[in-house]
């Protein structure tokens, strides 16, 4: 029984976040400006400067199946019980392979993406669909729709689910 699967190449774009508008900050008074003449010299020996590398702290969200399994996602993820990247995207995307014996979680089920610190999740079209579970609520997810995920979230997915540690 083959699985039918809707996302294109272009699935892999990470959902656009809302806009938010900028917060309002007080800035510190300017310092008061100081004569030239009583700035110390210093002796400068090169003319460039020295550039300093800076680290920007990765986001990431640990995900546990029913099937025992642990994942990190950090950034563009696809799972299913063999995903499949559109050739476009199969370089920039982490696969997760689901262990499924019942064969309820499609091939290429669903992805996960990081936009601005939150972690948000669509299902790619997959045979038995994603409900998400709030709550004691089973809301079914819509195919190709983004959903924000936050600590504590469930999906289920086929006769499997997973949870947002």
């Amino acid at each position: 029984m083959g699985e039918t699967s809707s996302y294109s190449t272009d699935s892999f774009a990470p959902p656009v976040a809302a806009d938010a508008p900028a917060p309002v900050i007080d800035l510190p008074a300017p310092a008061t400006p100081v004569a030239a003449d009583s700035v110390p010299e210093v002796a400068d020996d090169g003319d460039e400067t020295v550039v300093v590398r800076r680290t920007v702290p990765v986001v990431s969200f640990d995900i546990e199946f029913s099937t025992g399994q642990t994942e990190t996602v950090s950034g563009p993820t696809i799972f299913g019980r063999n995903p499949k990247a559109p050739a476009s995207d199969a370089g920039s995307v982490t696969r997760v392979v689901i262990q499924d014996v019942t064969r309820s979680v499609s091939k290429t089920h669903g992805e996960f993406s990081i936009v601005d610190g939150a972690l948000y999740y669509r299902d790619l079209g997959s045979a038995n669909g994603s409900e998400l579970v709030t709550s004691g609520e089973s809301q079914l997810l819509e195919p190709q729709q983004w959903v924000e995920l936050t600590a504590g979230s469930e999906v289920v997915i086929g006769d499997q689910r997973f949870t947002v540690l």
